[in-house]
């Protein structure tokens, strides 16, 4: 087990497991996770991986609030924030996404995966070729 160091959150990052995305987006895109994560009110987020054959898939879970119902459809929306006074800009979630896109990934909220009452998001990387 590795960290992620993103202040005031403490977070958990398998390193054994063949995952299929260079170590700076991949690590980029948990930034972006556990800095929302850290806004949100979350002392502590934890990532499992699965490798297999066909690729990679990675579970992020936090112990936040979770996210409203009311606002699951639009949180991949560029711009969208419930955070605007505190800075926030709605760009971390899409970027995230985008990132993982170029890849031939997927990043996914879990609305079923609450994690003691926390977010929890599904990255899935395909195996790359060669």
């Amino acid at each position: 087990m590795a960290g992620l160091n993103v202040e005031g959150l403490a977070v958990t990052v398998p390193v054994d497991g063949d995952v299929p995305i260079d170590a700076q987006t991949l690590g980029t895109v948990l930034r972006i996770l556990a800095e929302n994560s850290r806004q949100a009110g979350a002392a502590t987020a934890w990532v499992t991986l699965d490798a297999n054959a066909a690729g990679a898939s990675l579970r992020y879970a936090d112990d936040g609030p979770g996210i409203p119902p009311r606002d699951r459809s639009r949180i991949f929306e560029p711009f969208f924030t419930s955070r605007r006074a505190g800075g926030g800009t709605g760009l971390g979630l899409p970027i995230a996404r985008s990132l993982l896109d170029g890849h031939g990934g997927t990043l996914t909220l879990d609305p079923d995966g609450s994690f003691e009452g926390g977010a929890v998001f599904r990255l899935v990387l395909p195996k790359r070729d060669g």
